[in-house]
């Protein structure tokens, strides 16, 4: 046989394809002797030699053949302005050559067709297609100009059922830290209880494939791809996706035990945003046209974004089955109620511009709808209907998305639920068809299609409405937050030292003041459940005074982000060994711990607490039902102060030899407290991490334990004190924290400076914001005891915990808040400066028992001041000083029945740990877990109410 020539001007060889039936192979191949009039060719052998046809205006100068399971050709081509596009053949035709999708007007003669490219992705180079023939395809392509290596190689895949593209970014083994977007999704797994299940084994699936990050692991999840991974040492799992899209994957979560798992749509914040009916931290109030056409993105006027932001708020409500209104309306009613709308392109120009403005046309019947459709289909670039466009609307969404498609008009039809899309394709406007809003996703592209006419791409809308980490802030509260702890340390010491020389004798006395203070307490505030009290709480308001809740303010996954990282699988192995501190330079701590440990000894309150309330389970089975998961919600706390009024006269008594060895404990903590702030941590990425976020041209500090627990609670404060006081608002600006005016008594007692409310204001916010975000650790330290050997909390963990407790929790939310001049109030010998002396006391124990694990653990074998002794001495202890703080604060006389709320519940944790004593056995497990429950709880209710009392005086 004699080879044909097919060409002398091609230029490459596309691919070949199979003719069904036939030995025979067609070929395709680009030709031009002018790159920007390269054409197409399919050619295939007939009965008198080569058949060729050629398709124009494709313009690809690089292009790759690719055949799905029937056999059916796409090309996919780079065009000269570096635009991957996409061919599909339709059918064949009778010599055997593709028939590739078309567009078809059918109201001229002959009737006009145009082939369908798709454009799918600007700024490509080269590009791979995978060769395995299956129903959908991928393609590896380079970006041109990627600033970071993670964006240059990047694999797209169509998703079998949806045919919407995903995607997955090639990372290089190593490369620069930079910032990505993500969608970050915060699964808590609890058991009935409300307690963190760490380590559970739990399954990741999506509705359609796609990439997500879990642990600093990249992952491809999808209905044939399932993810197992494991909780955390919080019980949590962090799922990051892709902020490329504003329809993620849907998340399934499973595990055992869950009944039906938990369904998690990424973008569901931002979904209610754009709806109209939610806000997202990153912006102040509902989404309008005005903040659209300010937000740097918009390509159209002000009057465009209006129309635009109503246009997204109705095709959400029609999704939902809503009706829609006219936006010149002022009532919603019958008269006002549309047919339908129109958004794109006006069909006139403007007269004095010349310009063809994006404009909202409504419709009040079907007539006027049609209408509107019939005067687009004669305009002059009107390219039809495309015929098969639902087959390959994937890759009209993908070109919208990524700006490479321009939408032309979006028709919604109200009454049917449908809209009509018509999108630019070369220079023609091509008709896709109607298309059904029944859900989201379908309002998702209706939103889509209405955004793109005012915005140049959607990727560019995320970029906007993503909850942008300022790290300066963030950064300059940690200083803030490192800064106010020291300073509190000194005044504690100073106060302590004082009152201890006052105290002799004192304690005794006051047992009827103690006695009566119970008594009024237990009258108006612990003879109901502990749960009723989030029902006498005003309502919490975010910045745009809309309710919010605790959790969303305080337990988002932005809030949490650093908490996490500190407990990801990478953190954890690399501090599995870790340096200690200089024991020798700290034997000052360790000889005032042995004399605190050996006058608590003495005092017998262990034994008079065993004697007091006799088998600690069987008692608080009596009065609570530790099988109950809402125990804590229906626990009254008038039992409890009965048992506790038992013991007060002889706490009082004990107390008077525990004075000498507390005043030196707290001196020896405050001498030694920079020394467990600046201990040095190697927790692999975390170090880099945290000198990442660390501003640009400051001195990088290393980790330090002390760093890394105020880095956790800045992320916590500043995102929360935002949330409520509005974005332009950090808690600290500038890193100073406030300056408290420290301890003086005496005569010089008599002329103490003022806080500014302002100040006063951001420390109290932050005591309850740290408060609350502490709790679930509070509830962990709890438990940890009882673990068996195959569960227990590894030694980071249980030092993280102790440690975010003993500085956020017990030291800035106990100590730092009570004190005097916080709370408007002086120092001096008077119950407010008891109340501080008590807190202080307490944060000086918890901070110095995670010194001392991390220094002597063999002396000090816990990190958590209430497990000490093997949980026969830190529950009771922890009870003394919670009591003595309660009383010295109710007896300072709050000002307001909201700050005697605040008092109360901040005291229930301490009052309900004598409950726990000796609970460090698998055997106490359920007596464990029940007061970790009301100890969470009163936290949390606890911190919520100090933030409301603060926002709300």
């Amino acid at each position: 046989m004699e080879p044909h020539v097919l060409s002398f001007s091609a230029t490459q060889i596309v691919g070949t394809y199979c003719i069904s039936g036939s030995s025979s192979v067609g070929v395709l191949y680009l030709e031009d002797t002018n790159r920007d009039l390269r054409e197409l060719v399919a050619c295939t052998s007939g009965p008198s030699g080569p058949i060729a046809i050629r398709t124009p205006g494709l313009r690809y100068y690089n292009a790759s053949c690719w055949t799905d399971v029937d056999g059916m050709v796409h090309v996919y081509g780079v065009d000269d302005n570096d635009v991957l596009k996409v061919v599909h053949q339709a059918s064949w035709d009778s010599y055997a050559i593709p028939v590739w999708s078309r567009s078809t007007v059918h109201n001229v003669e002959p009737p006009k067709t145009v082939v369908m490219c798709s454009p799918l992705e600007a700024g490509v180079g080269e590009f791979v297609l995978d060769d395995y023939p299956d129903a959908s395809p991928s393609v590896l392509w380079q970006r041109q100009g990627a600033t970071v290596p993670s964006d240059q190689f990047i694999i797209d895949t169509q998703d079998l059922t949806s045919a919407l593209w995903t995607r997955e970014r090639i990372r290089p083994p190593k490369g620069e830290t930079h910032k990505v977007s993500h969608y970050v999704s915060t699964v808590s797994v609890l058991d009935q209880r409300g307690r963190a299940l760490p380590n559970l084994p739990v399954t990741i699936t999506a509705d359609i494939q796609g990439e997500v990050r879990i642990d600093n692991a990249s992952y491809l999840v999808g209905p044939e791809h399932t993810v197992a991974v494991k909780t955390n040492a919080l019980g949590k799992v962090v799922i990051a996706s892709p902020a490329d899209s504003l329809m993620p994957p849907t998340l399934h979560v499973d595990a055992v035990g869950m009944q039906n798992g938990a369904h998690i749509q990424p973008a569901a914040g931002v979904h209610d945003y754009l709806s109209g009916t939610g806000v997202l931290g990153s912006q102040k109030g509902t989404f309008t046209g005005k903040k659209l056409h300010e937000s740097g993105i918009a390509t159209g006027t002000r009057g465009e974004c209006d129309d635009a932001a109503m246009s997204c708020r109705d095709a959400f409500g029609i999704a939902h089955g809503k009706k829609i209104y006219s936006a010149a309306a002022v009532t919603e009613n019958a008269d006002s109620e549309l047919h339908g709308f129109s958004f794109g392109r006006s069909l006139t120009p403007d007269p004095a511009t010349g310009v063809h403005r994006v404009t909202r046309t409504e419709f009040h019947s079907p007539k006027e709808l049609e209408a509107h459709l019939d005067r687009i289909r004669r305009q002059a670039n009107y390219g039809g209907i495309w015929d098969d466009f639902k087959k390959w609307a994937g890759d009209v969404w993908e070109g919208i998305r990524r700006g490479v498609i321009a939408v032309e008009h979006a028709i919604v039809n109200a009454a049917e639920a449908t809209i009509h899309l018509f999108v630019k394709i070369g220079e023609q406007i091509i008709e896709a068809g109607k298309l059904i809003i029944d859900g989201l996703i379908s309002a998702v592209h209706a939103v889509e299609a209405v955004i793109r006419q005012v915005v140049a791409a959607i990727v560019k809308v995320i970029d906007w409405l993503k909850a942008l980490f300022d790290f300066k802030d963030i950064w300059e509260t940690k200083q803030a937050l490192e800064s106010g702890m020291s300073t509190a340390m000194g005044h504690a010491n100073t106060a302590v030292a004082y009152c201890g020389t006052r105290l002799q004798g004192w304690f005794p006395k006051q047992k009827k003041k103690v006695h009566d203070c119970f008594a009024e307490l237990e009258k108006n505030y612990y003879h109901e459940p502990l749960g009723n009290g989030k029902n006498k709480m005003p309502p919490l308001h975010d910045a745009n005074e809309r309710p919010t809740t605790g959790h969303d303010t305080c337990g988002n996954p932005q809030a949490t982000w650093m908490l996490d990282r500190a407990h990801s699988g990478p953190a954890m192995a690399a501090a599995a060994s870790f340096t200690a501190p200089d024991a020798e330079a700290l034997q000052p701590v360790l000889d005032a711990w042995n004399r605190f440990v050996k006058a608590v000894d003495g005092s017998k309150i262990v034994a008079e607490c065993e004697k007091t309330i006799g088998d600690f389970g069987a008692f608080l089975k009596r009065i609570m039902d530790p099988g109950d998961p809402d125990q804590a919600d229906k626990t009254v706390l008038a039992a409890f102060f009965t048992v506790l009024e038992d013991l007060i006269d002889f706490v009082l008594d004990a107390m008077e030899g525990l004075v000498e060895a507390l005043v030196a404990l707290v001196a020896a903590i405050s001498a030694a407290f920079k020394d467990l702030l600046n201990w040095k941590l190697d927790l692999g990425p975390v170090n880099a991490l945290y000198k990442w976020i660390q501003p640009d041209g400051a001195p990088k500090e290393e980790l330090t334990l002390g760093g890394l627990v105020c880095l956790i609670g800045a992320f916590f404060v500043t995102i929360a004190y935002k949330l409520l006081n509005g974005v332009d608002n950090p808690p600290f600006p500038g890193g100073a924290f406030p300056v408290i005016p420290p301890p003086v008594f005496g005569a010089e007692a008599a002329d103490q400076p003022a806080m500014a409310a302002v100040d006063m204001y951001a420390i109290k916010i932050s005591a309850g914001v740290l408060n609350f975000a502490a709790a679930v650790c509070a509830g962990i330290a709890d438990v940890a005891p009882v673990f068996g050997e195959d569960e227990r909390l590894g030694r980071w963990t249980q030092i993280t915990v102790a440690s975010i407790n003993a500085l956020l929790s017990s030291l800035f939310a106990g100590a730092i808040a009570s004190f005097p001049p916080v709370n408007g109030k002086t120092w001096g010998w008077n119950h407010a400066t008891g109340a501080a002396v008590a807190a202080s006391v307490n944060a000086a124990c918890a901070v110095l028992t995670v010194l001392g694990n991390i220094a002597w653990p063999d002396a000090v074998p816990v990190p958590a001041f209430k497990n000490i002794g093997r949980v026969l001495v830190g529950p009771p202890v922890t009870t003394i000083f919670g009591i003595a703080k309660l009383v010295c604060a109710v007896l300072d006389g709050p000002r307001t029945e909201m700050a005697k709320m605040v008092i109360g519940f901040n005291a229930v944790p301490s009052l309900v740990q004598i409950f726990r004593t000796g609970a460090n056995e698998p055997a106490d497990f359920e007596r464990a877990v029940t007061i970790a429950g009301v100890d969470i709880l009163g936290n949390g209710i606890g911190g919520l109410m100090t933030v409301i009392g603060t926002t709300h005086p």
